[in-house]
């Protein structure tokens, strides 16, 4: 069984994370009590792994929006036999962005980063603490954008064009 844990885009780690003295998304759980073999994936979550400016210098880089994502894809055909996907959705509002530079020039301006051609350097330059903390919680003033500054960002030759017009209406 290949993991991806979830956690929202912002947490989590392939070895799980303990919340309350109880250790979520552990791929651990599932071979003691499935008797299966566990493959889990790890990825940079958070302004690490998704912040984006939408060009090529800082692209940008998923739970069960992963897991649906990774089966609509259609580079992925006849790679999966079944798939579980226990948490979100690939129609979700928050599971990609579509407005993925606005958001870099947000965490830009908090750590004081110019935002013209040389904010994607100068954000590779900043202390990586620095980084999570201006991109992390952006409680905002968008309804469909509830939690943070920056969740998925596909790439166009990932998913069908389809998925992806009906996910931006």
């Amino acid at each position: 069984m290949v993991w991806i844990y979830g956690g929202a885009f912002m947490f989590g780690s392939s070895t799980g994370i303990e919340i309350l003295k109880f250790v979520q998304y552990s791929g651990q759980e599932l071979a003691d009590r499935g008797n299966v073999i566990v493959v889990s994936i790890g990825y940079r979550v958070g302004s690490l792994g998704f912040l984006s400016t939408g060009e090529p210098e800082l692209a940008g880089n998923y739970g069960g929006a992963s897991v649906n994502l990774q089966i609509l894809s259609p580079h992925n055909k006849g790679l999966f036999k079944r798939a579980i996907a226990q948490s979100g959705v690939a129609v979700c509002p928050w599971t990609i962005k579509n407005n993925s530079r606005e958001y870099a020039v947000e965490v830009a301006l908090k750590v004081n980063c110019p935002t013209d051609e040389r904010m994607a350097s100068c954000l590779k330059e900043i202390d990586p603490v620095d980084l999570i903390l201006a991109g992390s919680f952006n409680f905002s003033r968008n309804s469909s954008d509830p939690i943070a500054y920056h969740l998925g960002i596909i790439r166009s030759h990932f998913l069908l064009p389809g998925i992806i017009s009906c996910h931006r209406r």
